[in-house]
């Protein structure tokens, strides 16, 4: 990406919280979208650690996949012994 696409990149996911607002319409906030978002990772982690396994979810990892990046959103695949992740 060049600078401008960074930079406005950067803007979307600092304010994305006002994107959920504005799409939710007066129907909630960012702040139940995001503690929703936690409890179903929450009850994931608990399936897996109860023996359930490819239980796959979006995670905020870290990552050396992309330079100068030292954390990246991908999704995971969660198990008892089992922890994969691809981009």
């Amino acid at each position: 990406m060049d600078d401008e696409q960074v930079a406005a990149f950067t803007k979307r996911v600092q304010y994305g919280g006002d994107e959920v607002v504005k799409a939710k319409d007066g129907a909630g906030s960012a702040t139940l979208s995001m503690a929703q978002a936690g409890a179903r990772f929450a009850e994931s982690l608990l399936r897996a650690l109860g023996g359930e396994s490819n239980i796959v979810e979006p995670a905020f990892i870290q990552s050396d996949q992309v330079p100068g990046v030292n954390y990246f959103a991908t999704m995971i695949t969660l198990g008892v012994r089992l922890f994969s992740y691809s981009l």
